[in-house]
């Protein structure tokens, strides 16, 4: 899965490999590629601001979906019941199949994230 991030004054969208928080003042997302080396993304306020910002990106980065197959005689409403309760307990995101439809996968697998003003 691919990462690009739209810096924080719109002038650069670039694919990362890393970003991270600037060790001394730690205010500040750097982030870079093979080619782009700690560019500035975005300055934030304070550091806890600044973290986060870094927790979204991770959170873009953990969107992955969980099919959850359902024996065919569990009805609609226990399937949604199930559905919530393994979503609550694992921290998960899941899509619910039933047996009667076929669900694939649609899109890309580029995320894009663009750094907050503030």
């Amino acid at each position: 899965m691919e990462l690009w991030i739209r810096s924080q004054n719109k002038k650069m969208l670039t694919k990362l490999d890393y970003c991270y928080l600037e060790p001394v003042h730690k205010r500040e997302i750097l982030g870079g590629n093979h080619y782009l080396i700690n560019q500035s993304l975005g300055i934030y306020p304070t550091e806890k601001r600044a973290l986060e910002v870094l927790d979204e990106i991770q959170k873009k980065l953990n969107c992955n979906k969980y099919l959850l197959h359902a024996h065919p005689l569990i009805s609609l409403t226990d399937l949604e019941a199930a559905k919530k309760y393994f979503e609550q307990s694992n921290k998960i995101d899941l899509i619910a199949d039933d047996g009667r439809f076929k669900i694939e996968p649609v899109g890309n697998q580029i995320l894009i994230y663009e750094m907050p003003k503030k």
